[in-house]
Order: structure tokens, then C-alpha cells, then sequence
């Protein structure tokens, strides 16, 4: 099924932190962006998912601040009820969205054009712009134009919607991969102690916060999610189950219990954060990937993003 086409001046791929703040950014200084993303809801690695039997964050819960303008956001953010600060675990000031990590990406993605449930297929470029060609909820087709093409998905995602561009071979972005992580949502009626010393393969566990019922989510470490990346998430969850009762000292069937594949989860990249652009091609490439793969680094990344694309609406 065919439908409508939509022309902005810019394309951004992502509807992450990085490419909702790049958008955000865009749309201040009056430059329209249409933002395209695969995934049913805005936000990423910070998106939440719900179920019958309540609301998780299975992805990022957390984050904290270094730096002054990521600061200057929160701080706006605070004062509006969208986050609140937690404790932290490394002497930086922390916070989470409320009530969920989602309410981020919904804050940030509001009065902006984001297309969600659409992947990108093809990336072409001619006299007159780029041509993305989507597959919007499974089965319709779209084109979408802009003079300004930015991509903030992973970075293995990004090489391959860019092959045959030059960017995509660009040593910043070719050197750069991703790990994989499972998270286990599981519920039970009671627990007897939360887990101070966590079993193989778990690296960390938290309480869902604002649950009235005993909800934890627990992440593997990247040794075992390469290890059984390509295993139905079924399976996986059969094994880890077990492990995460034990921690708890649950000694029954837990009422509801999801593990989600991470395919993309983290960077081992710890430098400077940076945004790629191409002049020539008008294209552009961020993400947390291109700093410390921090929340902080996915906007501040797509910040400069946002500045690269001006000065390219500028110079055409």
C-alpha cells in the first residue's frame, strides 16, 4: 500500500535522544525536520514498554549529568515535573523521567514531526536531495525528501543504510561497534531480599520504581548476550528466570516475566563528544556512540548535529 510523501527541508533517522534533540534544536532556529523511527514509540534505549501488567523501563533507567548544557536542560526539565533526581551511584547528579523513561523522549518528540513504526529501506541522493524510501507499519510505503539527511542509529545500522557514501567509511564511524545486552522484566507477589551479590550472567538489577508489586529488571552482561544474541528471547528467558528468583529468594512462579534483546546496547567508545558531517554529500551522523554512549552524549551529539545542518542550509 502506497501512501503519502513528506518533504522537510532536513530527514533525520532516529528517534532517539540524539535525533529528537537534533530535531528539537532544528525546529528553534525555524527549520522543519520530518524524524523517522522503527520503533513504536520515540526514545530509544530510553523508550518504555507496557503491558497488561504494568509499565517498565527495560532499557536505560537512569542517567546523569556532567556537563553545563545538558545541566541547563535538566534543570528546565526538573521544573517541570519530567524528571526527578535519584540517588547516584558515581558522585554525579542523577536522575530519572517520570513517571516513566519515556516521558523523556514524549516531552522532547512533542510539536515535532516524528513518523513512528517507519524503517528505512533505501537512502538515495540526487541534483536535488536525499530520497529515503520507508516501510511504515509493516507493509505501506512512503518517501520522504530533504535537502539534509542525518542518521543517529546505531552505528552498524547506520553503516549499512550509508554504503556507498562516503561517511559510512569514515574512520570515526567505521571503527566503531556496538555490544549487545538482554534485560529480564520479571514479577513476583513477594521477595524476601533484594540482591546484594548478583549471579552470572547478571551485571545489574533494579526495583521498578512506583510499582506496587515486586518488579525488577535485571541486565546481562555483554559476554552472555553475545553469546546467545541469536537465541529466541523465549529461551533466554527460561534460563534467566531461575537465576533472577534466586536472587530475589522467590520461591515461586513468577506472574509475569519478558526478556528483551538489546541488540545495539552500548559503545566501548570513551572520547569526545562528536557529530560527523559530510559538506559535500549535505549528510550528517550522530548518536551517544560518537561520545561515552551516556544520555548526556546522545544530546549533545545531536545538538551538534543540529548546528552542522544550519550551517549547511546556510552555505547551499
Amino acid at each position: 500500500m502506497s501512501r503519502a510523501s513528506s518533504e522537510h527541508p532536513v530527514v533525520i533517522v532516529g528517534a532517539g535522544i540524539a535525533g529528537l534533540a537534533c530535531a528539537r534544536a532544528l525546529a528553534r532556529g525555524g527549520v522543519r525536520a520530518t524524524v523517522l523511527d522503527k520503533g513504536k514509540t520515540p526514545g530509544g534505549r530510553a523508550s518504555t514498554r507496557t503491558f497488561e501488567h504494568g509499565t517498565f523501563d527495560h532499557g536505560a533507567r537512569r542517567f546523569d549529568v556532567r556537563r553545563a548544557t545538558f545541566g541547563a536542560y535538566v534543570h528546565a526539565l526538573e521544573s517541570e515535573g519530567i524528571v526527578v533526581p535519584i540517588e547516584s551511584t558515581n558522585g554525579a547528579p542523577t536522575y530519572r523521567a517520570a513517571p516513566t523513561m519515556g516521558a523523556l523522549a514524549r516531552h522532547m518528540a512533542r510539536e515535532l514531526d516524528v513518523r513512528s513504526r517507519a524503517e528505512v529501506t533505501r537512502v538515495r541522493r540526487d541534483e536535488h536531495g536525499f530520497r529515503l524510501d520507508v516501510t511504515r507499519d509493516g507493509d505501506g510505503r512512503e518517501t520522504h525528501a530533504g535537502r539534509v539527511l542525518v542518521v543517529t542509529a546505531p552505528p552498524e545500522q547506520t553503516r549499512a543504510l550509508l554504503r556507498g557514501f562516503a561517511l559510512a567509511d569514515e574512520p570515526r564511524l567505521a571503527s566503531i561497534g556496538s555490544e549487545p545486552c538482554f534485560a529480564l522484566v520479571v514479577t513476583f507477589s513477594r521477595v524476601r531480599r533484594a540482591p546484594t551479590t548478583l549471579p552470572s550472567p547478571f551485571e545489574r538489577a533494579e526495583r521498578e520504581l512506583g510499582s506496587d508489586r515486586e518488579t525488577w529488571v535485571f541486565h546481562t552482561t555483554r559476554e552472555f548476550a553475545r553469546a546467545h544474541l541469536e537465541r529466541s528471547p523465549s529461551e533466554v528467558e527460561k534460563e534467566l528466570v531461575p537465576l533472577a528468583a534466586a536472587a530475589l529468594g522467590a520461591d515461586e512462579i513468577p506472574s509475569f516475566a519478558l526478556v528483551h534483546r538489546w541488540r545495539y546496547a552500548r559503545t566501548h567508545r570513551k572520547e569526545e563528544t562528536e557529530a560527523l558531517v559530510d559538506p559535500d554529500a549535505r549528510l550528517v551522523v550522530a548518536g551517544d556512540y560518537l561520545g561515552d554512549g551516556r544520555i548526556e552524549s546522545a544530546y549533545e551529539s545531536g545538538l551538534l548535529a543540529a548546528d552542522h545542518v544550519l550551517e549547511l542550509l546556510r552555505s547551499s
